[in-house]
């Protein structure tokens, strides 16, 4: 797994599978801890920080906006039997979190969002961004209320 808990290595059987499960055989994996993000990944960090200069409490919000989605598309995966970036691309559920969509359009807006991956699982992806976003206004409002 790498930093964004994507698989980067895969194992198929091939002739010296019966030692491998017997026990005398062993696989060496190599692993770098240094890793570089991605362009994506690193215009998604600095999209992120952008909300933290302008307010901590939308930044709060965002993560915990994040941290709900992958929630719930661990338990879509856990019900699949497969990874959670599997079903939902990791950056895609970040952007989803920092744009609040409140619709099926704004979502497929977002990077990585595809009118398939709405059509499965826009309805309860938009029932916790709905009430993310109306946090956020309120944020916003009282943010505004300050100014004047």
């Amino acid at each position: 797994m790498n930093y964004l808990e994507m698989a980067m290595s895969y194992l198929r059987p091939g002739g010296k599978l019966s030692q491998l499960l017997s026990g005398p055989a062993r696989i060496t994996l190599s692993i770098e801890k240094k890793s570089r993000p991605s362009e994506s990944a690193v215009r998604v960090e600095e999209s992120a920080a952008e909300p933290s200069r302008a307010n901590p409490e939308i930044t709060k919000l965002t993560e915990a906006c994040h941290l709900e989605l992958v929630s719930i598309v661990k338990a879509l995966a856990l019900a699949k039997n497969t990874h959670y970036s599997n079903v939902i691309h990791i950056d895609a559920l970040r952007g989803i979190a920092e744009n609040l969509p409140t619709t099926a359009e704004a979502m497929l807006q977002v990077p990585h969002m595809t009118k398939a991956l709405v059509d499965k699982y826009g309805a309860q992806l938009l029932e916790v961004t709905e009430r993310y976003a109306a946090e956020k206004m309120v944020i916003e409002a009282e943010m505004a209320g300050r100014r004047c």
